[in-house]
């Protein structure tokens, strides 16, 4: 994914973290961020906003679109990270996004994803105290619809068909654990976080982050999941199977 021109690589960093294929094209979310002068990157950065490039599946070279506001940021610092994921379901693309920890959710159609004015936020969603709340979805996004919280930035949400039920996966805070939820909707409720997996730390220092499943890889209708995470130690990905009761 190229730099523009106005970005220096030794300050700026472009991350893509997930996307989606539409038709003949992929879809990226990306992180821009800015270092912190004298600031470890595990430890802290500013992030800029969220972005979205496009590439042909055939050649996969990527072009960041421009925002309405002829920025290459569609969200801002101030806005939740829309993009750590996305599920496809009943005709739309829902789009994850944190913000201080909590996650929330927005949705477009596939055919809309570039326009952001097609994007619908989730304000409003069930609760485990009221669990037959209906969703209710705004042009305007509003932090009133936190789905669950303690997650990084990175995640994971997909319907398991040995479960019924969606599933997600994430890193729990700076713990070093990852953990699952599930929820009957994506709307929710979802359930509090239960441990799957302690990575083993090499030193105390050690932080796992970007745990996710990859739903594509997923065997026996559901029952063998794989996740992957990252140590900050080796800072490469590590598999892990799950096998669900």
């Amino acid at each position: 994914m190229p730099f523009a021109s106005d970005e220096d690589p030794a300050v700026n960093r472009v991350w893509p973290i997930h996307g989606v294929a539409v038709g003949p094209h992929l879809y990226l979310f990306y992180h821009r961020i800015s270092l912190l002068k004298g600031v470890d990157v595990f430890t802290n950065f500013q992030l800029d906003g969220m972005g979205i490039a496009r590439a042909n599946v055939a050649d996969l070279k990527f072009t960041r679109l421009t925002a309405p506001d002829g920025t290459l940021l569609f969200w801002k610092t101030q806005e939740p990270t829309f993009g750590v994921f996305v599920t496809a379901a009943d005709d739309y693309l829902y789009i994850w996004g944190s913000l201080l920890t909590g996650m929330h959710l927005a949705r477009t159609r596939p055919a809309t994803i570039e326009n952001l004015a097609s994007y619908e936020y989730l304000v409003e969603a069930p609760t485990v105290d009221q669990p037959d709340l209906m969703p209710r979805w705004s042009t305007k996004f509003q932090p009133t619809a936190k789905l669950f919280d303690s997650v990084p930035n990175e995640m994971s949400a997909s319907f398991n068909s040995h479960l019924q039920k969606y599933v997600a996966f994430h890193s729990l805070q700076r713990e070093n654990k990852i953990v699952m939820r599930t929820a009957p909707r994506l709307t929710g409720p979802w359930t509090a976080p239960q441990l799957v997996y302690r990575p083993a730390q090499t030193t105390d220092s050690d932080l796992i982050y970007a745990a996710k499943e990859h739903p594509e890889l997923a065997r026996d209708n559901g029952r063998v999941l794989y996740v992957t995470f990252v140590n900050s130690a080796t800072y490469v990905p590590q598999f892990i199977e799950v096998t669900l009761k």
